[in-house]
């Protein structure tokens, strides 16, 4: 009977022959020898308490990194408790500039032996972006990172991941016992997901491949030319975008026989394979409908089949939210206190108790998941991510995983929380980074970086303007939270204001202008800032408020800008037509028409003349022609302006070298811009 099974066995394989298995060793212990050359050192060991220094570029270029570089409490963790406690599964990635590569690494760390080293179980694969549908369009490509996130089995005896290799994301299935793994690839596709039966060592696998129907009539469309419409995003690629949903192709692999798991072949499931969804109990996060335009959230649960809604105050501003299966008590975070930076922990039983607050931090969580208690990614401002545990009766937390010893090592300048509120009633935030061991009464060189305070002070929004490694170079440096949308600040206000005087007057760009003019303000109130030398920095959102700012003020003297610039002619007529559409929604109009004022407030290129102040742009490749006639209408004007193109990057830059060089060249530009001297306003450099 075993060899009929083993013969039916390698009928299925053949009959799978796209299907790829690959079995290989790796070692339980960390072994040197076989580990990749770029993943040396990767495993975290604490060094020896040593004299302290100041922070350089490469300290964090070379964090350990886990999980979304974003913060948010529901965005996937990158890390994995064991179903039994004891056990902490994190994969992680580290840059490298030199190599421009990541080394791409799963560690396990024993909870019950908290003073030993973690366990390096697998290293290599490449790098993995997010892949995203926006505006409906599919796999838009993006440049930050894939929160890659393990899996447990149900009785912690296999440990499931993604790894990419030779173009294919594959799934690596690994027994941390015996350090014996699998992978499981399809040819020509992907493992977009995968998930363990939660009694049965089974597991069901996603592919999609990388072609699709869709993508071969694009094909035979293109020899005769492509017709331009809705399909394009022109800063993406040159080539339309498929439309239409993905075919997800599933398979299910049976690893319970513990004699024949190397053996198990991946079966293809039918289309429906997944059933029916059923209600259930849970915990969600639902939107109040009044006022409209307030987006307040507020959590909700379903027991027994039944919705029980939270009317509490205490239930609103809800980030995240879960339920514990066999108790029904909810547990959730929400933004509350000031601008809404604090983050308060709750527990609530439906139906029987009110919420109660067991914890309130400003402290930044991410990627949280519910277990015997609350797991979460954390970061402070001086501290990288590490992973803690939140005690859901006394709210204390204790640490479980730190990804950056070597941190311990650095002395990182001091921060002081800053708060302030704009002309418009909104309240802001800031971080004031002072040189470390800063003794000199002389006033400092003020760097203003965007446009999310929250979490560890690294880079700003992007990760391209390294807070403590400027700061150590004799900068003050204040990073700014963008204070609530004006609109929606005024719906919650219950104060009446047309959208099209919002669009036209730019009275969201204003408030974030005058609450960064507040900000300064307050940061000259506590340390000794040198009023002609401040610098603005931006990505995104953060460079339109640098540029709003260069154009409506004469505060900057240097603007370090990751993309530029709004435009009309360009953002309006160069991204495609979807977006087009989505901006006209809004009342963003092409002029000359009825939004000639408004644009007239925030373009560069309509206003050149007017700026007085060195820009250097540092762009990628892809975005590049947005810049263009800005760039040109200011060097006409005689603006001091460069503009640096990075080859095959994203609005997100993710090769390491790049990073490195904007991180780098930022701080050149501002150690030239804080000695040479200042021109009189009007004057051009």
């Amino acid at each position: 009977m075993k060899q009929l099974s083993r013969a039916w066995t390698q009928l299925a394989l053949c009959l799978l022959a796209s299907i790829s298995v690959a079995t290989d060793r790796v070692g339980a212990t960390p072994v040197q020898a076989d580990t990749p050359l770029i993943c040396r050192g990767i495993v975290p060991i604490p060094r020896a308490a040593s004299e302290k220094r100041a922070v350089r570029p490469d300290d964090l270029i070379g964090l350990r990194d886990f999980g979304s570089s974003a913060v948010s409490e529901t965005f996937a963790p990158g890390f994995a408790m064991s179903p039994d406690g004891t056990k902490l599964a994190v994969q992680l990635r580290r840059a490298d500039p030199a190599a421009n590569d990541y080394c791409q690494a799963v560690l396990l760390f024993d909870l019950n032996s908290p003073t030993a080293p973690p366990v390096l179980l697998d290293a290599g694969g490449e790098y993995i972006r997010e892949v995203l549908d926006v505006y409906g369009l599919k796999r838009f490509p993006r440049g930050m990172a894939a929160a890659l996130t393990p899996k447990w089995s149900y009785d912690a005896g296999w440990l499931a991941f993604l790894r990419r290799e030779q173009g294919e994301t594959r799934l690596y299935v690994l027994s941390p016992a015996t350090g014996q793994s699998r992978s499981f690839s399809k040819a020509g596709a992907d493992v977009r997901d995968f998930t363990w039966n939660p009694r049965e060592a089974i597991l069901s696998v996603d592919f999609v491949s990388h072609g699709s129907p869709e993508q071969e009539r694009f094909r035979a469309e293109g020899l005769s030319g492509y017709r331009y419409d809705a399909r394009f995003w022109m800063l993406a690629t040159t080539e339309p975008f498929e439309e239409q949903a993905l075919e997800i192709e599933r398979y299910r692999v049976d690893l319970s026989d513990g004699l024949h798991w190397q053996d198990a072949p991946l079966k293809r499931l039918p289309a429906d394979a997944a059933g029916a969804v059923t209600a259930s109990d849970e915990a969600e996060i639902v939107t109040d409908p009044l006022p409209v335009g307030a987006y307040r959230s507020r959590v909700r649960a379903t027991v027994k089949g039944k919705p029980v809604p939270c009317e509490e105050e205490a239930c609103t501003d809800v980030s995240a939210a879960w339920m514990e299966a066999a108790s029904h008590r909810v547990v959730y975070l929400r933004r509350q206190g000031y601008a809404g930076a604090a983050t308060g922990i709750y527990v609530w039983q439906p139906g029987v108790r009110p919420p109660r607050q067991i914890a309130e931090t400003e402290d930044a969580f991410t990627g949280c998941q519910l277990a015997a208690q609350l797991i979460c990614g954390r970061e402070t401002s001086l501290r990288p991510r590490d992973v803690i545990e939140i005690d859901l009766e006394s709210g204390e937390t204790r640490p479980l995983a730190n990804l950056n010893p070597e941190w311990d090592a650095l002395m990182p300048g001091p921060v002081t929380r800053l708060r302030w509120v704009n002309r418009f009633g909104l309240e802001g935030i800031g971080d004031l980074v002072l040189p470390p061991g800063a003794q000199s009464r002389a006033p400092l060189p003020l760097v203003i970086v965007q446009y999310n305070t929250r979490g560890f002070l690294r880079g700003g929004v992007g990760d391209e303007y390294p807070i403590q490694a400027i700061g150590a170079e004799g900068f003050a440096v204040l990073s700014i939270s963008r204070p609530l949308d004006y609109g929606v600040a005024m719906a919650r206000a219950r104060k009446l204001v047309s959208p099209e005087k919002i669009v036209e007057l730019r009275l969201d760009r204003a408030s974030a202008h005058d609450s960064l003019l507040q900000g300064i303000a307050e940061a000259k109130r506590v340390a000794a800032i040198d009023g002609n030398r401040i610098a603005i920095t931006g990505l995104s959102d953060g460079a339109s408020s640098a540029t709003y700012a260069l154009i409506n003020s004469r505060v900057f003297s240097l603007a370090l800008l990751s993309t530029c610039c709004e435009d009309p002619q360009i953002t309006m007529t160069s991204i495609g037509p979807r977006y087009e559409q989505w901006m006209n929604d809004r009342g963003y109009y092409l002029p000359p028409g009825k939004d000639q004022r408004g644009w007239k407030r925030t373009s560069v290129a309509m206003n050149a003349s007017k700026i007085c102040a060195r820009i250097v742009i540092q762009t990628a490749d892809r975005e590049a022609r947005m810049a263009l006639a800005s760039f040109a209408a200011l060097k006409q004007a005689g603006v001091v302006v460069d503009m640096f193109v990075f080859p095959d990057e994203y609005h997100n830059k993710w090769q390491p070298a790049h990073r490195d060089a904007v991180y780098r060249r930022s701080i050149a530009e501002l150690k030239r811009w804080a000695t040479e001297p200042m021109p009189k306003c009007g004057a051009r450099r």
